[in-house]
């Protein structure tokens, strides 16, 4: 492979080969210069059932007092959370690295008569995991933008949104969505 420097015909080296060919054809690439690796980003949603429009907790993990209920943010159903405790969390079907993430977001809604706490974890696939704790406000439903919040080093493979709440209260969940930049 030649490159042109002052208008002569140069050898690439073997470092600088696989970036210019990655870049020649759009691949993204991450890693050190000697070593890179392509990156191919899945598209679309990654998240099953997010909306919980099937119903049910179709592609979820649901504990506690968690139930699904009608009548959503968006469509026809949503997930609800009360009492003392209540969590739903789903496993990724394939990990996905922060620069494939396009957008990640879920809508939450405080329903109860007090502010229960909303907690998001996100697990990677290190095992450590990043913790979004929020106090959540009576009102309207409130999206919240979890790619904020990640590690741009760590690759996704699980989230975790629980309610916690000392006596009476709810928490309402919909439309989680992890959209691939792919």
């Amino acid at each position: 492979m030649l490159k042109s420097v002052a208008g002569r015909q140069v050898p690439l080296t073997p470092k600088q080969f696989p970036i210019r060919l990655s870049r020649r054809i759009g691949l993204r690439t991450i890693g050190s210069l000697g070593a890179k690796k392509v990156v191919v980003c899945p598209s679309g949603e990654q998240i099953v059932n997010g909306g919980f429009e099937t119903g049910d907790f179709t592609g979820w993990k649901a504990t506690g007092s968690a139930e699904i209920v009608t009548d959503g943010h968006k469509g026809s159903y949503f997930a609800y959370m009360s009492l003392s405790y209540g969590s739903v969390e789903q496993e990724l079907p394939t990990p996905i690295s922060y620069e494939c993430i396009e957008t990640f977001e879920l809508f939450y809604q405080n329903s109860g008569c007090i502010t229960p706490t909303v907690e998001v974890v996100i697990t990677y696939t290190d095992d450590s995991a990043t913790t979004i704790t929020i106090v959540s406000q009576h009102g309207d439903w409130t999206k919240l933008n979890i790619k904020d919040y990640l590690d741009p080093e760590k690759t996704v493979k699980k989230i975790k949104v629980s309610c916690i709440v000392d006596g009476y209260g709810s928490v309402w969940l919909d439309d989680v969505s992890l959209i691939g930049a792919g």
